[in-house]
């Protein structure tokens, strides 16, 4: 069964909105677009083991956030438009 949730424009309070979101153990999908999530709120993304999908779109994340995500090992997509930093961040991912 897969786990997906939209935050997309629902988290109002930015980084301190994803506090809880460890507890969603299994989660595989999950939209952060437009929400005002910087490199701090992407640290309660650690330990997501099953997360797959992660969108950033027009977020504030920047590349050293980005490098956070090396540690999600299941992470197969990652949505970065219209984020300043896209292009170093492949140049990381490809590292």
């Amino acid at each position: 069964m897969t786990c997906e949730t939209d935050l997309s424009a629902r988290i109002a309070s930015y980084d301190k909105g994803l506090g809880g979101i460890q507890a969603l153990k299994n989660l595989q999908y999950l939209e952060l677009a437009f929400t005002g999530i910087s490199d701090a709120g992407l640290q309660s993304l650690a330990g997501m083991q099953e997360l797959k999908h992660l969108g950033l779109y027009g977020t504030k994340v920047t590349d050293a956030g980005l490098k956070t995500l090396s540690e999600l090992p299941k992470l197969e997509e990652l949505d970065l438009r219209y984020l300043p930093s896209r292009m170093q961040a492949f140049r990381i991912s490809a590292q």
